[in-house]
């Protein structure tokens, strides 16, 4: 018989691995999308960007939801440190998830569509909003962020 503490582990591991998932791709994405100069490689790269959060946003529910239900069935407590840093980090990659990501690249796939549609070149807008010093620096945060909490649940610093 499977204990709940190992089905809520395996749906805490699964959605840790749905996050690195989305942030490994979301850094690969960007990488492209910061080489092409072609509206149509553009468009093609931003539609599986604004894909993502399909992966991540479930991924992020599994493992925040599952990782609080596991505090107490492993003996922790809700006021230790590295809890407290996790939960801080799950809200800063949130904000920034909805706040600045998502906008960046709804208009990044917007103005690759028009741009797709008129030719083969992309506009400076688009070019601009993919070489924004914003948007990269959002999509290397949240990856660090990731690391961040990989480090936090392996180590458990302060425990």
């Amino acid at each position: 018989m499977v204990s709940m503490v190992t089905v809520y582990l395996f749906l805490h591991i699964l959605g840790a691995f749905m996050i690195v998932g989305g942030s490994t791709l979301g850094e690969g994405l960007t990488a492209g999308m910061k080489r092409s100069t072609n509206a149509h490689t553009l468009l093609a790269l931003s539609s599986v960007a604004s894909r993502i959060p399909m992966m991540t946003v479930p991924g992020a529910l599994l493992a925040i939801i599952f990782g609080t239900l596991m505090i107490p069935l492993y003996g922790f407590s809700h006021s230790a440190i590295w809890i407290n840093i996790s939960y801080t980090l799950w809200i800063i990659s949130a904000v920034l998830s909805v706040a600045v990501l998502g906008p960046a690249m709804r208009n990044m796939h917007a103005l690759a569509q028009r741009d797709a549609a008129a030719g083969t070149e992309a506009s400076a807008e688009l070019l601009a909003a993919v070489k924004s010093p914003r948007f990269g620096m959002t999509v290397h945060t949240l990856s660090l962020l990731v690391l961040i909490f990989l480090v936090l649940m392996v180590f458990k610093p302060g425990n």
